[in-house]
């Protein structure tokens, strides 16, 4: 819901959808369980979608899509479950599309309350690979690339220059350090929300704030954290 457009277009048919937190770590949403809008009360409606306009990034809204139930073997028995079945599709370039035979199966290993609403990987859920028969022959082309074998390697010498080799190094090296900084950066704009938020301890700010200027990441004229 972080895009404000699309927010407010499906606002109004907040009912139709279900309900599960963007980030799973958010302070905003922590130990937040799907929420199916269908079953809440109007009043329950109204408090939702006011919690997602006073933060609407940290709520994500997905098409309730109704299962099937599928034979599942469990513990040497055949049990119900429900289950999706996700197929793959291709577009021919023309506008059209063509689903592929086959595809992947996400199926509920308990009868959960809200099996038929949400079924994640992260509340336990199986995916499996699902398979056509035929009785026909079978394409065999494949991308996988073959084997090598002996012949393969013999006279052959992967030489590497000194220069290409100390260019290898340092581009590690300052690979290693952008991933750091991008690492900082990524703690510096969380810790912003946080302090909007009132969340942040008093004595990270004015440290985060020392790295930031350390690595560039601010001006030399910009605001310190100490004349907050």
């Amino acid at each position: 819901c972080g895009e404000e457009s699309a927010w407010r277009t499906l606002r109004p048919r907040l009912a139709e959808y279900i309900v599960v937190p963007t980030f799973s770590a958010s302070s905003t949403t922590r130990s937040f369980a799907p929420i199916v809008a269908a079953e809440l009360s109007s009043e329950a409606l109204r408090a939702l979608a006011d919690r997602i306009d006073a933060d609407p990034t940290a709520y994500t809204l997905q098409a309730r899509v109704k299962p099937t139930k599928q034979p599942v073997w469990i513990r040497g028995a055949l049990e119900p479950r429900v289950a999706v079945l996700r197929v793959f599709a291709l577009t021919d370039g023309q506008g059209g599309w063509k689903v592929l035979p086959g595809g992947l199966t996400r199926v509920a290993p308990r009868r959960d309350p809200l099996a038929d609403a949400w079924l994640s990987i992260q509340r336990g859920s199986l995916s499996t690979d699902t398979w056509v028969m035929t009785d026909g022959e079978v394409d065999a082309t494949t991308l996988l690339s073959q084997p090598l074998q002996a012949a393969d390697l013999r006279d052959v010498h992967w030489t590497v220059t000194s220069r290409a080799a100390e260019n290898l190094f340092w581009l590690g090296r300052y690979t290693e350090r952008s991933e750091n900084t991008a690492r900082l950066a990524r703690h510096v704009i969380e810790a912003s929300v946080m302090v909007q938020r009132g969340a942040m301890p008093p004595p990270m700010l004015p440290l985060l704030d020392a790295l930031a200027r350390r690595h560039g990441l601010v001006g030399a004229n910009a605001p310190r954290a100490e004349d907050d």
